[in-house]
């Protein structure tokens, strides 16, 4: 959510810190959580503020915002869930 709303970059700094330091005090994987944020905040098509790439393509006369966030939600959820069911069992595999 947050990267839809923020930049990816600057989200992926502040939860970094916080990923670090809940595994230093839960045991979990460290290499995991690390893995699974950089894809997240990937997730990202929703506003022109997420990325670059979205950020373009709303300056285009082609583009209707209205109709591209209609179908940017599907595809936002889609991939969250893709992402936690195959991303956390390939990580709990790899790492």
């Amino acid at each position: 959510i947050l990267t839809n709303i923020g930049n990816n970059l600057v989200v992926c700094f502040v939860m970094l810190p916080i990923a670090v330091s809940l595994s230093a005090t839960v045991a979990i994987n460290l290499q995991a959580v690390v893995t699974l944020l950089l894809y997240a905040v990937l997730i990202a098509y929703l506003l022109p503020s997420s990325c670059a790439t979205v950020a373009m393509l709303f300056a285009l006369p082609l583009v209707d915002e209205k109709q591209w966030i209609k179908y940017a939600i599907p595809v936002i959820i889609c991939s969250a869930i893709i992402l936690l069911v195959v991303g956390i069992p390939l990580c709990s595999l790899f790492y």
